[in-house]
């Protein structure tokens, strides 16, 4: 349960990559309680959503994905009412924000009683982690990669250290994903490295990419396409400003590509030794970090490799299908 798996995003990709995953193992029923158009749907898929929940068979597992603030009414809901059915439940928190929400006075209940109804819940970085047993110190929590979205047979026809001087960007366009002090960093980027090309790969959030020298945006492009575009380029960057555990960092990662990432959520962990880490906001390390890449292949080939590594032994479908199995408490540890 949880935003529609056939949108768009990182919530999204998990539970449709989840669902895969348990098909040929399990019946799997996905039930949408958010689409794109809720603002017009109002209240519809959560209300549908809750009306399957109460026909569930009752040896069934509910897993519920949600994130912050408002999610919090709407799917924790969910998590109560399958509390209350009897139905084992557990929840996968992924807010990018919700370590900062969690202290508030307005939201620190509301996360608790949701948290608490659960049998278990998985996050995804540490101070999640922390959160979790500090608003709900008797539930059982743990660390939960992740699936990764890209097959572990799928690989670009070339490596890091063979592909041209460009730099991909996929996500919304935003300040939150920090694509203001990309932009920012990207004249230092090209004095240093005069051919390097900047592609831009997102809907629309409020910055805009016009007449910047280097930069190609192509707009919102669908999975396939952000594959093909890591395939064809050394570096991925996302300099974001809040982030859980970044489904565009773990295709980067699939694809051999070293990410220039951030200092928040899971990125640090993710990228030891597989990409460079900057502070949010520091557009002079930002445009540093991807000339080290851009001027050095054998570097960008060297971190590209281990983070494909890192991919495969964490984030696999076979790791990321283990994993789950032990969150349910299907399987032995």
């Amino acid at each position: 349960m949880g935003p529609d798996p056939a949108a768009v995003g990182g919530i999204e990709t998990v539970i449709r990559t989840y669902a895969e995953l348990l098909a040929p193992h399990a019946t799997v029923r996905t039930l949408p309680t958010w689409r794109p158009d809720a603002r017009a749907a109002g209240a519809a898929p959560a209300l549908a959503a809750l009306r399957r929940l109460a026909g569930l068979p009752r040896g069934a597992v509910v897993h519920v994905h949600l994130s912050h603030r408002g999610a919090f009414l709407r799917e924790g809901a969910l998590v109560r009412a399958a509390a209350a059915l009897r139905r084992p439940v557990f929840v996968t928190v992924h807010g990018s924000d919700f370590v900062a929400t969690s202290r508030t006075g307005l939201w620190r209940p509301v996360y608790a009683a949701v948290l608490r109804a659960a049998d278990g819940v998985a996050v995804l970085n540490d101070g999640a982690l922390a959160a979790v047993r500090r608003l709900a110190p008797r539930t059982p929590v743990t660390l939960l990669h992740n699936p990764g979205p890209v097959p572990a047979d799928w690989r670009p026809a070339t490596g890091a250290a063979a592909a041209p001087p460009t730099v991909v960007f996929a996500g919304e366009v935003s300040h939150r994903k920090g694509v203001d002090v990309l932009l920012a960093a990207w004249p230092a980027v090209l004095r240093a490295v005069p051919d390097a090309t900047l592609v831009v790969a997102g809907p629309a959030g409020g910055v805009a990419t016009d007449g910047v020298p280097g930069v190609r945006a192509l707009g919102a492009v669908p999975p396939a396409r952000v594959r093909e575009l890591l395939g064809e380029a050394r570096a991925a960057v996302l300099p974001s400003r809040a982030e859980a555990m970044p489904m565009f960092v773990l295709e980067a990662m699939a694809a051999g590509r070293p990410v220039v990432g951030t200092a928040v959520g899971a990125m640090p962990g993710m990228l030891a030794g597989a990409g460079r880490v900057v502070q949010p906001g520091d557009a002079a390390a930002l445009a540093a970090a991807l000339v080290a890449y851009l001027a050095d292949p054998a570097a960008a080939g060297r971190d590209g490799a281990a983070g494909r590594e890192r991919y495969l032994r964490d984030h696999s479908p076979a790791a990321a299908a283990h994993h789950l199995g032990v969150f349910y408490g299907l399987l032995g540890r």
